[in-house]
């Protein structure tokens, strides 16, 4: 349907972190968006995480397994544990 201000409207059922998260990005390409849920913004599902998806606590932390991959994620920069080595000359203190 397309709204008074000309622009396409959309409905997001759900006010959690995806909800939210696809509202932002369907506005961002021009949609006239309308959040509904039950309840208020984060209430749900969303609550009490303060909008964080923690891809680490998947899985537990201190496993073996996670301690041969450290070299593996310390070249990678994308990896849940990575150094920037341009800061290592400032890092060496707390090291």
């Amino acid at each position: 349907m397309v709204g008074r201000e000309g622009r396409e409207r959309v409905l997001v059922i759900g006010a959690g972190i995806v909800g939210i998260c696809t509202a932002l990005a369907l506005q961002r390409e021009g949609f006239a968006v309308t959040v509904a849920d039950e309840r208020g913004v984060g209430e749900g599902a969303s609550k009490g995480n303060a909008g964080i998806m923690a891809t680490s606590a998947v899985m537990p932390v201190g496993t073996p397994a996670k301690v041969r991959r450290v070299p593996r994620m310390l070249a990678d920069p994308a990896a849940p544990l990575t150094i920037r080595w341009h800061y290592l000359p400032r890092l060496l203190p707390w090291l």
